[in-house]
């Protein structure tokens, strides 16, 4: 989306009860009526056209006369709110697997979480979301080490089980099988801690011996962090 464009629009329109003619605002009638026209469209999809129809522009063409909703004006007082819808609408739709995590996110959001770390905790799993869907796998294995790393270190104190000596989410994992009856918690998490610590070392020190993650590994660990955060926070 283009947000010069999008301001134009907004800065030009009104919310009054009147239609505003396109053609009034230089900008927008150099830009003409076919780009003008699916600006106001995508506007509309985000809720910050409150009408359009059809009218004769002062310039004697065919434009899309418009008014603006009320979120339209206060994007109009403040231009980072728009810069927000624009950058959003920008992002290419989720795919089903970053859908399933910012799913997660908003049970989280719903979910009786520790209150000291619980706004970090969910935009970290929204962060998950986003560099899956762009293909960031690196950042995506790290983020989700982070999250199971938080929950484990949660549940273990949580139980009056020390973890001041526990560095490692393989460790964090082994003392929760060794001290608590986790049933959700299986032998295939060490296989994940396995891939999370290849993938941060990946992206701290240069290392011809380790590979770039793969999609698959990415997944993998992806699923066993939603599966691990189900549960966590029931």
């Amino acid at each position: 989306m283009n947000y010069e464009l999008a301001q134009e629009i907004i800065k030009h329109g009104n919310n009054d009860g009147t239609l505003t003619d396109p053609s009034m605002s230089a900008m927008l009638k150099s830009n003409g009526v076919a780009k003008v026209t699916n600006m106001i469209e995508q506007l509309s999809a985000f809720n910050l056209i409150d009408d359009a129809q059809p009218g004769k522009g002062d310039d004697g063409k065919g434009w899309i006369f418009y008014s603006l909703s009320e979120l339209a004006i206060e994007c109009k007082r403040d231009a980072e709110k728009l810069r927000a819808l624009v950058i959003k609408a920008s992002e290419p739709p989720l795919n089903e697997i970053a859908q399933a995590i910012k799913d997660l996110a908003d049970m989280c959001d719903g979910a009786e979480i520790n209150p000291n770390f619980k706004a970090d905790y969910i935009r970290t799993l929204d962060e998950i979301a986003i560099c899956f869907n762009h293909d960031c796998y690196i950042a995506t294995i790290s983020l989700c080490g982070k999250i199971l790393e938080i929950s484990l270190t949660d549940i273990l104190q949580r139980n009056a089980i020390d973890t001041s000596n526990i560095r490692m989410i393989g460790q964090l994992i082994h003392a929760a099988r060794e001290n608590l009856n986790l049933r959700f918690i299986d032998n295939t998490f060490y296989d994940v801690a396995r891939i999370i610590s290849k993938s941060r070392n990946t992206a701290v020190h240069f290392n011809d011996g380790i590979p770039v993650p793969t999609r698959d590994q990415a997944v993998m660990v992806i699923f066993a962090t939603r599966h691990f955060v189900t549960n966590y926070i029931q």
